[in-house]
Parts: structure tokens; C-alpha cells; sequence
């Protein structure tokens, strides 16, 4: 035990350095690249958002709900047994935790699997969970730019050889990713594969060791290719039509500002700053995908305090809000369901 303190020990300060310079550079993003990237200052952008109405942030928080609700039809596709609302509440209390602590996301997931096992589902039944979700998520934000860039090329004036070039490549490549990585979860020789590189890389740990974390890594890859078979229709719609929604609500804020901007031009900008969230710099990417949405909107032609204005509005709902939210569902979760229960023969 004396001689795990020490590794315990650097670990927790390892931990807390990367959190404070993880909230440093949130504050300097905010603070200093932000306004610089925009050309505007923190007063004018106040200004505009001091004449937002009630029935407008009304409007905004309708649509920032549905698009939630739609992202709880890829989980509920990826784990059938799971209820809309036990999808919601994973993805509130997830988020929360998540956008709250800096490389948040290991601790999200594991309060997400302490309310799986509470509501009867088992280790395999979260891997499954994990392992889609996360694969599904990544795959549309790495698609987004490419689908942007070519909606660019087609609806506007930034059309030339090179742009139609880039977004016929880019587009290619990133179908051709999406469909590989579908082909490898499906493939029994995927499977049989990851089987046999985990008892050659664990063979020094004993064979019980090797045996055990095979039979896991079969399990779940038996339950990743069961939903990628079953539950791809689900997910894909929920996937595409919660992006949808979130550009819809980051176009909204435009117009509740007062502002006209071209819409895909706002879904260029949203598609950036939605991928390059996927960078755990920050918690829940914050700084980095607003200031890159703005640049890119801004290099597009777009206002200048008008853009500052309305993708700050957009990140108080995409994720100030869900700290809050995600909270009273923990708590929610907690006063009802907050031991551990013993995986049903459903769940298992």
C-alpha cells in the first residue's frame, strides 16, 4: 500500500495540473483569442444579447430540447432496451460531468455506467453502449466539414475547381471511413482478430487474465456488431437529425440577434467547431469550438459582433445549460435509483 501512495499520489497531481491548465485555457480562449478572432469587444456583444425577449429564448430552448431527444434515438438504437427517457438522462448527466471538469469525459462515462447497472444492464450491455455511441458521434463530426464544404460549393458564390476538388475528396474519404469502420464492427474476422491480439499482448498476465478479458472483448464485439445489424437505421436518423438540429439552433440565434446570414454558411461554421470539439483541450471543447465557429463564419462574410453575439448564445445552450440540467438528473437519478442493483436476467 506504502508503495502505491507515491504513484497515487503523482497521479492526483498529474490530474490536478491538467485541470488547471485545461480551465487557463478556456479563460484565455474566452477572454483573449475570442474577442481578437472576432474584431469585436465583450461590451458590444453584451449590447446585442440584452435584447433577446423571453418568447425567443422560449423558441431556442424548444429546439435545443428536440435535437437531445433526437441524439436519444442513436443510444436507444445502439441498446434497445433502454427507454427514451433513461437515454436522456444518460445524456444530460454525461454531458454535465463532461463539460464541467476538464478530461471530464472518463468520469461521465462512469456515472453513465453506475445508472446502467442500476436500471439492470451489465458490463457488456455498457461497453456496447460506449463503444457505438462514441464511433457514431465521431463518424458524423469527421463527416460534417466534408458534407459543409460541398454544400458550400453548390449553394454559394465560393464555387471554383479547387473547392468542388476538395469537396468531392473530402466527402469520399470520409464516406469510405464511415463504411470501413462499419465493415470491421460487423466482420467476424474483426472479431477474431481483436480476440487474438488481446491473448498475444496478455499472455504474460496468466491465462485466466487472457481468458476473461477475451471472453469480454467477444462479448462486446458480438453486441457491437448485433447493433450495428439491428439498430443502424435508428441511429443514423437520430445522429443526422440531432446535427441538424443543432445547426438549426446555432442559425436561430443568428436571427433572434437580428442578423441575416446565409444558412449554410452558418452549417460550415457549426461543422467546424463541431469536429474540432472532438480535441479534449478544454471541457466539452469550450473556447475551441467557438472561436473556430466564429472565425470560420466571420471568413465567410458574416457580421462580426453579430457572430460573436450569436455563438455565445448557442453555447449557453449547447453547454452551460446542460451543467445544470445534467445535474438535477443525477440528483433525479440518484434520490430514486442511486444503488447499484444487481443486473436482471434481462439485462444480461
Amino acid at each position: 500500500m506504502n508503495a502505491a501512495s507515491p504513484l497515487a499520489s503523482r497521479r492526483t497531481v498529474g490530474r490536478a495540473v491538467a485541470s488547471i491548465l485545461s480551465v487557463a485555457a478556456v479563460i484565455g480562449l474566452l477572454a483573449l483569442v475570442f474577442p481578437v478572432a472576432t474584431g469585436t469587444s465583450w461590451p458590444a456583444v453584451y449590447d446585442r444579447l440584452l435584447h433577446l425577449s423571453v418568447w425567443q429564448l422560449g423558441v431556442l430552448s424548444v429546439v435545443w430540447l428536440a435535437g437531445l431527444y433526437a441524439h436519444t434515438f442513436v443510444i436507444v438504437g445502439a441498446l434497445p432496451r433502454l427507454t427514451h427517457r433513461q437515454a436522456f438522462a444518460l445524456n444530460f448527466c454525461g454531458s454535465a460531468v463532461s463539460n464541467l471538469v476538464p478530461f471530464g469525459g472518463a468520469l461521465g462515462m462512469g456515472l453513465n455506467y453506475s445508472m446502467m447497472r442500476s436500471w439492470g444492464f451489465n458490463r457488456t450491455n455498457f461497453a456496447v453502449l460506449a463503444v457505438v455511441t462514441h464511433a457514431c458521434t465521431v463518424a458524423v463530426k469527421l463527416l460534417l466539414p466534408a458534407v459543409a464544404l460541398g454544400a458550400l460549393v453548390l449553394t454559394t458564390d465560393f464555387m471554383n475547381t479547387r473547392l468542388v476538388i476538395a469537396a468531392a475528396v473530402g466527402i469520399a474519404i470520409a464516406i469510405l471511413a464511415t463504411l470501413l469502420l462499419t465493415a470491421a464492427a460487423v466482420s467476424t474476422r474483426f472479431r477474431n482478430g481483436l480476440s487474438w491480439t488481446v491473448e498475444a499482448l496478455g499472455r504474460g498476465l496468466g491465462h485466466r487474465a487472457v481468458a476473461a478479458v477475451r471472453e469480454a472483448s467477444i462479448a462486446v464485439g458480438a453486441g457491437v456488431r448485433a447493433a450495428a445489424r439491428e439498430g443502424w437505421r435508428r441511429m443514423t436518423l437520430g445522429a443526422i437529425t440531432y446535427a441538424g438540429f443543432q445547426a438549426l439552433l446555432l442559425y436561430l440565434c443568428f436571427v433572434a440577434l437580428g442578423g441575416q446570414v446565409n444558412p449554410v454558411v452558418v452549417f460550415a461554421g457549426y461543422a467546424i467547431g463541431r469536429t474540432l470539439s472532438i480535441v479534449p483541450i478544454t471541457p466539452g471543447g469550450i473556447g475551441v469550438s467557438e472561436t473556430a465557429t466564429a472565425a470560420v463564419l466571420i471568413g465567410l462574410g458574416a457580421d462580426r459582433p453579430l457572430t460573436a453575439a450569436a455563438v455565445l448564445l448557442n453555447s449557453t445552450f449547447t453547454f452551460l445549460l446542460e451543467i445544470p440540467v445534467g445535474a438535477a438528473a443525477a440528483i433525479a437519478w440518484w434520490l430514486g435509483h442511486g444503488r447499484v442493483a444487481a443486473p436482471s436476467p434481462a439485462g444480461a
